[in-house]
């Protein structure tokens, strides 16, 4: 199933929005409890460590003079008691986990806590051990057993180093707390507070995925437009900046395609006058000799040679233009010695400069570019037919570094034709149409060069031709 933009970025935010608390409490849970037993744990060592000094300073390792009667032994280990009690009350306030002591004599015999005043659960852990004594008997041991369905860690310390002190071991003892009715309360109050956070953002996030699709819904749309040549530009403005990004590409894609759908139409309507002009002058002298009107037919014979050559031409220009525009156009790029390959269209194009009067001057310089010898001689051909058509008396060839420059003598270009100088069947002030430059500028581009059109200083045309060096 196809989602749209909208619901592409709905649903994920939705699944993550809702699935981070869930998670997170799912995680919790699993880790709580390891938590919670390794912190008791550490917890109790700490409290074995931290009380020992404690219970030797305060009940002494061995009684140099002790109480000889029962009452006396038993008042004074009250006041042994109480004053460990004051000691030890910071040091099991600072654990996280409740923890406790209890003190047994070498008989193994109840010191501290005093008289059975025992906290909730310190008596089920002292029967306990009383019934296990293995557990604290094992000095520096931490065990886990379950007393009256309640988790406890339990620890001792034998100080079998001085049988004659009062107190023999320390057991130490921490409550492995139950997290299940805190997690039970926690995932009421977690799935509670992600209900009302998916009810509050969810309208939002429909909204701000709204604003990320309708407009491109609407470039959609315009994209289908200008496949039916409908070249109407979106207006809409977006706060987004890629989706601006977009908009403005798509608006300037609009007029460029435009530009060229009307610059085809034109071209398409000079093309069928420029077909139809030397087809009608072919059919009229061809009527004529059939018809007999003519007496001698040699005349409109030549007419219709001239014209059909201009056909022939017109046509092969068109392929090349054509060939050029799709990439198709085969060439070989080779290096060219350009100043031999000028001397060779000057001769060619020399009678038809001496019968107008017209001098060629080469200046000569020792040149190679990279270029297709047929297209390059297209273009220079092109190039000498302007320059014959509006030169007053010479045209200059000048060999540069990266090409030549061909410049005439005539009147030069008007400012409005140098804009649509190599545009096709650009008709200009002198009235003349044709593919001929626009061949020029395509071909050159075609073999990676370029040029440039301008006026002289004095007067006349220069064209600038600026190809890849041929070392």
């Amino acid at each position: 199933m196809k989602l749209s933009i909208r619901k592409s970025i709905f649903l994920p935010v939705v699944i993550i929005l809702l699935s981070i608390p869930i998670l997170t409490y799912i995680v919790f849970n699993k880790t709580s409890s390891i938590f919670m037993e390794k912190q008791a744990r550490y917890d109790l060592m700490m409290l074995l460590k931290t009380i020992e000094p404690f219970v030797d300073h305060t009940f002494g390792k061995y009684m140099k003079y002790p109480p000889r009667t029962k009452e006396e032994q038993l008042i004074f280990k009250q006041l042994q008691a109480a004053t460990f009690f004051d000691e030890i009350k910071p040091i099991l306030q600072n654990g996280l986990n409740e923890t406790r002591v209890i003190l047994l004599d070498k008989n193994e015999e109840l010191i501290y806590p005093m008289g059975g005043h025992f906290e909730e659960g310190a008596k089920a852990i002292y029967e306990y051990c009383m019934a296990n004594p293995e557990i604290f008997r094992e000095s520096g041991s931490i065990h886990k057993r379950t007393i009256e369905d309640k988790h406890y860690l339990i620890g001792s310390i034998h100080k079998t180093n001085n049988p004659k002190a009062n107190v023999q071991y320390i057991i130490g003892y921490s409550i492995v707390p139950n997290t299940d009715k805190f997690l039970s309360r926690l995932s009421t109050l977690v799935f509670g507070i992600t209900g009302i956070i998916a009810v509050i953002i969810l309208p939002f996030i429909w909204n701000l995925a709204n604003r990320i699709s309708n407009p491109i819904k609407n470039l959609c749309n315009q994209a289908k437009a200008i496949g039916e040549s409908n070249f109407t530009q979106n207006q809409e403005v977006s706060n987004l900046q890629e989706i601006k990004d977009l908009n403005t590409a798509m608006n300037e894609m609009a007029m460029r395609l435009e530009s060229y759908d009307r610059g085809q139409k034109v071209f398409f309507e000079n093309v069928s006058h420029e077909l139809r002009t030397p087809l009608m002058s072919i059919r009229g002298y061809a009527e004529g000799i059939e018809c007999g009107v003519f007496e001698e037919t040699t005349y409109p014979a030549a007419v219709i040679i001239k014209e059909s050559d201009k056909l022939a031409t017109l046509v092969n220009q068109l392929l090349t233009l054509s060939r050029i525009d799709n990439a198709k156009q085969r060439i070989e790029l080779q290096p060219i010695e350009v100043t031999d390959f000028l001397k060779g269209r000057i001769e060619v194009f020399r009678p038809l400069a001496e019968q107008k009067g017209i001098l060629f001057r080469l200046q000569a310089k020792r040149t190679r570019i990279v270029a297709d010898e047929y297209l390059l001689e297209s273009v220079i051909d092109n190039l000498f037919s302007n320059c014959l058509r509006y030169a007053t008396s010479s045209i200059l060839v000048q060999v540069t570094s990266d090409g030549f420059i061909i410049e005439d003598d005539g009147k030069g270009f008007d400012t409005e034709d140098l804009l649509h100088l190599f545009e096709r069947f650009y008709k200009g002030q002198g009235g003349q149409t044709g593919l001929g430059l626009a061949i020029v500028k395509s071909s050159i581009e075609y073999m990676g060069g370029h040029i440039e059109a301008h006026n002289a200083k004095g007067q006349g045309a220069i064209f600038k031709l600026h190809f890849p060096r041929g070392y």
